[in-house]
C-alpha cells in the first residue's frame, strides 16, 4: 500500500460507491463524495441481485479456509506444492486441498469449497 501511495500516476481514495454506470466510451463510478469517470472499470463489489439474476454465468460462491502448520519433521519440500488435490470427499460439491511448502517443514495447508 506504501508504493501504490507513493506512485505519481496512481491516486488512492476511499470513498462508498453508490453506483456505476458506462456508456459506450465511459465509464463512471457514482460515489458519495464525486463522480469518478474513465475508459475502464476493474469492479470486485459483489451485487447480490446482479449475480443472480444473470444467465451468462453460473454463480459460484467460494469458501475457504487454511492453516499454517508447523511440523516437528523435514516432510515438506519447498520446490514442490499441491494444487487442487481433489482426492477429498465432495460430499455434492467441489472441494479440493492445497499445500504450499514455506519451508521442509512448515506449509499452508488450505481447503476450498464451492
Amino acid at each position: 500500500l506504501k508504493k501504490v501511495k507513493a506512485t505519481s500516476n496512481i491516486t488512492f481514495v476511499q470513498d462508498t460507491v453508490v453506483g456505476i454506470s458506462e456508456t459506450e466510451d465511459l465509464v463512471a463510478v457514482k460515489a458519495v463524495n464525486n463522480t469518478y469517470t474513465g475508459k475502464y472499470i476493474f469492479n470486485s463489489l459483489f451485487d447480490y441481485k446482479m449475480a443472480t439474476q444473470q444467465t451468462k454465468y453460473p454463480v459460484l460462491q467460494q469458501h475457504f479456509i487454511g492453516w499454517v502448520i508447523k511440523v516437528n519433521k523435514p516432510i515438506f519440500n519447498t520446490k514442490e506444492v499441491t494444487y487442487m488435490d481433489f482426492s477429498i470427499p465432495q460430499k455434492g460439491n467441489t472441494r479440493f486441498m492445497y499445500v504450499l511448502p514455506y519451508s521442509n517443514d512448515t506449509a499452508l495447508i488450505e481447503y476450498t469449497l464451492f
